[in-house]
């Protein structure tokens, strides 16, 4: 029985994955191990990997949009109602995505953006045109378009396949004032 080891490396696009296998040869006394090392990687958006290889692929299921609260209360206000993105809401939900954050369950789980929805709500802003609210959407397939260095046509075109394809809303947060430490792990939309 083998264990695997999965490692994530935030310059790198995709997920290693390291299986160690010990080899048992039979008639002998000693037992001896020698490690069998498979290895997985992305490349051109495609899984590639060695022979014989057990591997899995890490899907993203969450994905979080932290909206402009002033310019777009009424796509929150109508994304809240339906629960869940709609075809013809796509170019407003681009220009007033401020910031977003992709990744699994397991990622979202140990990660700071969680807190994002347990923050009261802000009535004293400072400056109010940086307020927003954080939207938690389930993914429903795999996308193209929302990693980090994606150009803004991709990131176009991830926003129309989402709102076509009418993901899920998880989860809203109340109005937020931007703040140092407010949605550290997102990265800018373009």
């Amino acid at each position: 029985m083998g264990h695997i080891y999965e490692f994530e490396i935030p310059w790198f696009d995709g997920v290693l994955v390291f299986q160690y296998k010990p080899n048992k040869q039979k008639n002998h006394k000693k037992q001896v191990n020698s490690p069998v090392r498979e290895e997985t990687y992305f490349s051109e958006d495609r899984l590639k990997t060695q022979k014989d290889c057990t591997s899995r692929i890490i899907i993203p299921t969450v994905l979080i949009l932290f909206i402009k609260a002033d310019d777009a209360s009424t796509l929150i206000d109508n994304i809240k109602q339906k629960r869940k993105l709609y075809e013809g809401a796509e170019t407003a939900l681009f220009v007033n995505t401020m910031k977003m954050w992709v990744g699994n369950d397991s990622q979202y789980a140990i990660s700071t953006l969680k807190k994002e929805f347990l923050r009261d709500e802000c009535s004293d802003s400072f400056v109010k045109e940086y307020d927003y609210v954080a939207m938690r959407f389930e993914l429903s397939r795999e996308y193209k378009g929302y990693n980090r260095n994606d150009d803004s046509y991709e990131r176009n075109e991830f926003f129309t396949d989402i709102c076509k394809d009418g993901i899920k809303l998880v989860e809203c947060s109340k109005r937020l004032a931007f703040g140092a430490n407010s949605a550290s792990e997102a990265y800018n939309v373009y």
